[in-house]
């Protein structure tokens, strides 16, 4: 009788036998597959909202910062700039644009029209996406705001026939399906001084 000891084939065949197979089964793969879903649907919304917040706020930075660079321009050109916003447009969208004056007893401006500007800016700079972000401010007759050389708030700009609401002139950017989450910026005195608020503390 042949002996496993002197048996080539019989000696392999047990050494393959006692290796593990590698690789998952079918049932291991969909459990797998399974916790990853319920782990990306706990997670998704979250991180949604994070990234929309994050959206938010760089929105409210560039609309700080038009009109920081709108104010600015005007102190260096000794002329009046103006900080205009398209509050119809999706993504919303701003410029900086020179404004003509006519010196009569009345000091009237006069503004380019929409169609006018050519140096329009989106807000976001096409990281927005089309129904996120909404603009709005707490003036309906004014969608702008117009620096003098010195720097300063053109009164009549701001709310001509009221002068009790000139100040503080205010836009906020929301999330249009979480209207409550809010960024805004505040032009808070004559003299252009600005704040930022967050949520209660936006119109």
């Amino acid at each position: 009788m042949t002996g496993w000891k002197t048996n080539p084939h019989f000696l392999r065949r047990c050494l393959r036998s006692s290796q593990p197979e590698a690789g998952f089964t079918l049932l291991e793969m969909l459990v797998v597959i399974i916790i990853a879903a319920v782990l990306f649907a706990i997670a998704a919304p979250g991180w949604v909202a994070f990234m929309n917040r994050q959206r938010l706020s760089t929105a409210n930075g560039q609309v700080l910062q038009a009109l920081r660079t709108a104010q600015a321009e005007a102190k260096r050109t000794r002329s009046y700039r103006e900080a205009r916003f398209d509050f119809a447009a999706d993504p919303p969208r701003f410029a900086v644009v020179p404004v003509t004056s006519q010196y009569n007893p009345n000091q009237s401006l006069i503004s380019l029209t929409n169609a006018q500007i050519t140096t329009w800016q989106t807000i976001g700079q096409g990281n927005i996406v089309r129904g996120t972000i909404r603009l709005t401010d707490n003036h309906a007759a004014s969608d702008s705001i117009i620096f003098s050389p010195d720097g300063s708030v053109v009164r009549q700009n701001l709310a001509p026939n009221n002068p009790s609401l000139n100040q503080p002139y205010t836009i906020t950017a929301s999330l249009q399906r979480s209207p409550t989450i809010k960024r805004c910026t505040s032009v808070q005195t004559l003299l252009g001084a600005l704040s930022q608020g967050v949520n209660t503390a936006c119109p």
